[in-house]
């Protein structure tokens, strides 16, 4: 999976569709976004999404403090064979966040703070 995750990094660096928010779902093996160990290693459900409006770059967490644990840049792809309702966030904005309590269950949706 680390040659994969490798392999997916370089090509979307190369060919410049690391994000683009729609196209990333529709090129999920080649869409690289950020996560966290526990998410794709210990099978942690993803509660929280952001949409990073400066970078237009993605961020799945789950519910576990981000600065305790490791963050990891992988294919969208593998975190959909995990949750596959991670396509539910494919028209979420720039600059938008998305929550939800479990697994499976209904994403909240919210415009992030603008900080100045």
């Amino acid at each position: 999976m680390k040659t994969r995750i490798a392999l997916c990094f370089a090509v979307s660096i190369l060919c410049g569709c690391a994000s683009s928010s729609l196209s990333i779902f529709q090129n999920p093996a080649t869409a690289v976004v950020n996560t966290q160990w526990v998410v794709v290693n210990k099978g942690f459900p993803v509660l929280v999404a952001f949409h990073n409006e400066e970078h237009d770059e993605w961020i799945f967490f789950a519910d576990v403090n981000p600065s305790v644990d490791v963050q990891v840049s992988v294919a969208l792809e593998e975190l959909l064979k995990l949750d596959g309702t991670l396509k539910e966030l494919s028209d979420l904005p720039a600059g938008w966040k998305a929550t939800r309590e479990k697994k499976g269950g209904p994403w909240k949706r919210e415009k992030l703070a603008v900080s100045k």
